[in-house]
């Protein structure tokens, strides 16, 4: 217990009953007017009683803030997660993506091969057309000589059948 305490308890109580009962004109100097001071302690722990609730109060409110800061901060972690996640996520596209141009290069590629090629063959079926169309012509053309071939051999053919008939005729006409 502090001096003040034991002071207080040792004069105030005493003197606590005699300021109760009325004492008409009865002047106490201020040093002594225990009463007083004990008025006075008391409307000054009223005030400490109520800055005190005040911050009591001002506490609770930045508690419920903290809370509300945690609660916030929670939510903000999940969603550096969710972010993290999704990163991850836009990484593996990037890496799939970067994958898909390399295959859409290498397919670009090809096809440009594959059009050398299909203008090779063109060219190649354009050149055999040709050839096959000279084969045509040579082939109707040597048609056509064995044609003339034909009619000669049988023009030939009927002079050598009367020859051969005159030869037999002058054979047997021969004495």
């Amino acid at each position: 217990m502090n001096y003040y305490t034991r002071a207080i308890l040792a004069f105030g109580i005493p003197f606590a009953v005699v300021a109760w009962a009325p004492v008409p004109h009865l002047h106490i100097p201020e040093k002594l007017d225990v009463l007083g001071m004990i008025r006075h302690i008391n409307a000054n722990n009223e005030g400490i009683n109520s800055v005190n609730d005040k911050i009591l109060k001002d506490m609770e409110n930045i508690n419920r803030q903290s809370d509300t800061t945690a609660r916030i901060h929670n939510g903000l972690l999940t969603l550096q997660q969710g972010m993290s996640e999704q990163d991850a996520s836009l990484a593996d596209l990037n890496r799939l993506s970067s994958k898909q141009v390399e295959l859409s290069s290498s397919l670009n590629r090809l096809a440009g091969i594959l059009a050398t090629d299909l203008r090779d063959v063109q060219q190649a079926s354009a050149s055999q057309f040709g050839s096959v169309q000279k084969l045509l012509e040579t082939a109707n053309s040597l048609s056509r000589l064995a044609q003339e071939v034909a009619d000669v051999n049988g023009s030939i053919a009927g002079k050598l059948d009367r020859a051969t008939q005159a030869s037999g005729q002058v054979a047997s006409n021969m004495p």
